[in-house]
C-alpha cells in the first residue's frame, strides 16, 4: 500500500518538478535495489506498485529513465510490453 499510494505519487511528481535531483538518484537507487533483489515479491512490488501506472505515461516514463539502473529498466520494459505500452518507452529502448 505505501508504495502504490505513497512512494509513487511522490516520486511521480518530485520527477515533474525536478526540485532535488539528488533525492531522485537516491530513491532510484533504492527501486535498482528492489529490482535486485532474490525475493521475487520485492519485484513483483516494483513492477505493480510503480512500473504498471508509469509505463501508461510516457512522459513519466522518459523523465524517469535516465535515473534507473539496468535492472529496473529491464523491468520497466517488461512491464511496457506487457501492457502494450511499448511505444511509451523512450525510442531507442523500445525495441529492446
Amino acid at each position: 500500500m505505501i508504495v502504490g499510494c505513497v512512494l509513487e505519487p511522490f516520486v511521480k511528481e518530485s520527477l515533474k518538478s525536478n526540485v532535488d535531483d539528488a533525492l531522485l538518484q537516491r530513491v532510484f537507487a533504492f527501486f535498482e535495489g528492489m529490482a535486485s533483489s532474490q525475493d521475487i515479491e520485492v519485484v513483483n512490488l516494483l513492477y505493480v506498485g510503480i512500473f504498471e501506472s508509469w509505463v501508461g505515461e510516457a512522459d513519466t516514463l522518459s523523465r524517469a529513465w535516465k535515473y534507473m539502473g539496468e535492472n529496473t529498466k529491464k523491468i520497466a520494459r517488461e512491464a511496457a510490453h506487457s501492457l502494450r505500452c511499448g511505444d511509451n518507452l523512450p525510442t531507442r529502448e523500445r525495441t529492446l
